[in-house]
């Protein structure tokens, strides 16, 4: 929400205070933090940053202190990255929040690795292993994380080690989990969808999650928590 000392004298009328704008785009300078809006009738301003109180109708009831800090903490930079490369705030939030555990996980706390983003023969980055769960999307035979060859069958759960990308900051995760989308997932974009459900849908289609209920579980996700208040 605008509040009427962060508008400009000229636009300091009654009706602007407390209104619910939406930013579309952060910018960093020597001395502050701008925020470009759009009010409710169609105008855009540039402004202090400062002057917007955040509305987290994004209902964090159930999360700890802890998560929230975290989340509060990188709202900016993710609207930042979704918007610059044409992804869905929701969608992404609802990835970052599961992937990570709310900023809890071992792959989070120790890799800065928020989106599960594993490290494949063409990483020439730093590499954390570690325990994670797979879904299979066909019966057929793995080795587990005992080293052993077992039998799965389509949409079974099981357990294996595997490599991870390891980053030096959380942002660095943020502008990587883009870049894959942007190069590997483009029908999900934005210009090519006209909901985040939608987005979803064509991730999944395209092989983003082996989870059969990874959709709908986003989508609750997004909902009970308002993510797609930033859209």
């Amino acid at each position: 929400r605008t509040t009427a000392s962060s508008m400009s004298a000229k636009e300091r009328a009654t009706s602007y205070n407390q209104q619910q704008v939406k930013v579309t785009k952060l910018a960093d300078t020597k001395n502050a933090t701008w925020a470009e809006i759009t009010l409710n009738n169609g105008k855009v301003f540039w402004i202090d940053k400062k002057g917007i109180q955040q509305i987290t109708t994004i209902n964090l009831t159930g999360t700890s202190a802890v998560q929230q800090k975290w989340l509060n903490g990188l709202i900016p930079n993710a609207i930042n990255t979704a918007n610059n490369n044409h992804i869905w705030v929701s969608v992404l939030l609802a990835q970052m929040v599961t992937e990570s555990a709310w900023g809890q996980s071992e792959l989070a706390l120790r890799a800065n690795n928020l989106f599960g983003i594993k490290a494949t023969s063409d990483w020439r980055g730093e590499i954390y292993k570690v325990k994670t769960q797979e879904v299979a999307g066909r019966d057929m035979v793995v080795t587990d994380f005992n080293n052993k060859a077992i039998h799965v069958k389509k949409g079974s759960a099981y357990y294996i080690y595997a490599n991870f990308r390891k980053y030096k900051t959380q942002a660095d995760s943020l502008n990587d989990y883009a870049l894959k989308i942007r190069q590997n997932y483009g029908t999900s974009l934005r210009s090519n969808t006209q909901s985040y459900t939608i987005a979803l849908q064509k991730l999944q289609n395209s092989g983003y999650a082996t989870d059969p209920n990874y959709v709908i579980n986003m989508v609750n996700r997004i909902q009970k928590y308002q993510l797609n208040v930033f859209d």
